[in-house]
């Protein structure tokens, strides 16, 4: 099966897009410009779309099989995953990230949490089970947004 770059290419320019609409309202960017990246739900359900397709024709690599293709794609996204999960818990030990970007901090209050949880411990393992985005606020409050802001997790590929 040969790999569909141009859809590589499509997903890529998204990903951009969603980039750009998250940063630049904590930016002292102008309205006009701000307002060029303000479709970022439409191109976050698109890039899933797209996904989905790319998610079909690597299973197909696999023979349908799913404990190598869920075993490969662990190998390639947990690691990183691990590594911004860990940078985003030693830069909240630092304190309130927002503290010195006054033009961002009403928007950013909105993911952006402004210390460690208490406990941690729940909302780590939370994170490292990747279910974060699962659990009901009355269980674990904020769970889906503690430690990495909305970041990816099964619920959002479910």
């Amino acid at each position: 099966m040969r790999r569909l770059k141009r859809l590589d290419g499509i997903r890529g320019l998204l990903a951009v897009y969603v980039m750009l609409g998250h940063a630049l309202p904590l930016t002292i960017a102008p309205a006009w410009a701000q307002s060029l990246a303000c479709h970022g739900e439409a191109a976050v359900d698109l890039f899933f779309a797209l996904s989905g397709l790319v998610i079909v024709f690597s299973l197909e690599r696999y023979g349908y099989r799913f404990r190598p293709f869920i075993a490969a794609r662990a190998r390639r996204l947990l690691p990183v995953y691990c590594l911004v999960l860990a940078a985003s818990i030693a830069v909240a030990t630092l304190g309130d990230p927002l503290r010195n970007l006054p033009w961002a901090a009403t928007p950013a209050r909105d993911i952006l949490s402004a210390a460690l949880p208490t406990p941690l411990w729940p909302h780590l393992l939370a994170h490292l089970t990747l279910l974060h985005g699962l659990i009901p606020q009355s269980i674990l409050p904020y769970a889906y947004v503690t430690l990495l802001g909305p970041a990816w997790s099964l619920s959002t590929e479910w």
